[in-house]
């Protein structure tokens, strides 16, 4: 389960923008950080939505696995 998750990416990713106006696909670069909403979807395994600079997106399941290092929240 991927849902809460921070990651940051070794390699850039392909995004798909949930809004309906402007761009639909969007690139985001190596070395960003993204928070996972939800996902894997039930409806579609492969697809996991994710929360990067306040816009709402969705990626490929196996871009998380194959290209991020999930981000570990060190607290005091």
């Amino acid at each position: 389960m991927l849902s809460g998750k921070t990651f940051r990416l070794r390699n850039e990713i392909l995004a798909i923008a949930t809004e309906p106006d402007g761009k639909r696909v969007v690139t985001i670069p190596a070395g960003e950080i993204f928070r996972v909403l939800s996902g894997p979807r039930a409806d579609d395994r492969r697809m996991v939505d994710i929360t990067w600079k306040k816009t709402a997106l969705v990626v490929f399941a196996e871009d998380i696995e194959r290209r991020c290092v999930e981000v570990i929240s060190r607290t005091v």
